[in-house]
């Protein structure tokens, strides 16, 4: 279901990370969904419309550009490390993609 809701142009890669990506997630969890897009978070919820009722877990969607990304990982933005060096599960793209992007 994930896979396909932000899938589509302008997204450059997509993953879960968090609770569910580490296999703990609990009633009261979300999933916690990083997004590298060209495009914004209106976009991005849009596509993702529907997703939590599918799921029974609400979807919280991160989105940055590639750019912000970068810039976010070089000055050790801790959200951003937190991210990068947890597990992840790849929704969009793979390990290779993101490490690209960002």
């Amino acid at each position: 279901m994930l896979r396909e809701a932000p899938a589509g142009k302008g997204i450059g890669a997509a993953l879960v990370f968090g609770s569910v990506a580490r296999g703990g997630e609990g009633a009261a969890s979300d999933v916690d969904l990083m997004v590298v897009a060209g495009v914004g978070l209106k976009t991005v919820s849009g596509r993702l419309s529907g997703a939590s009722e599918r799921l029974g877990y609400e979807v919280n969607p991160h989105v940055m550009d590639a750019g912000e990304l970068r810039r976010r990982r070089e000055s050790g933005d801790h959200f951003v490390l937190r991210v990068l060096e947890s597990r992840k599960l790849f929704v969009v793209g793979d390990q290779d993609e993101h490490a690209r992007l960002g």
